[in-house]
């Protein structure tokens, strides 16, 4: 009987181990499909410059550097 136990323990094991490999290959693939950036206003994430966000936006309310703020309304 020991032995049926520790085969069902070891099966268990796989099992768990391949359905979180399996659900995390599927988070990854939906995130990947899901993040791409769209465009607002004119600027296109990863394409538009920091000159274009400031002639589009105007000045940033903050700027500390390499992080600056802007406040729009809606």
């Amino acid at each position: 009987m020991t032995g049926v136990g520790t085969g069902t323990k070891r099966f268990k094991t796989l099992a768990s181990r391949n359905t979180r490999t399996i659900f995390g290959l599927i988070l990854l693939l939906v995130g990947a499909v899901t993040s791409q950036g769209k465009a607002w206003r004119g600027i296109v994430p990863l394409h538009s410059t920091r000159a274009d966000v400031e002639r589009l936006l105007g000045p940033p309310s903050m700027n500390r550097g390499d992080t600056v703020v802007y406040d729009y309304e809606r």
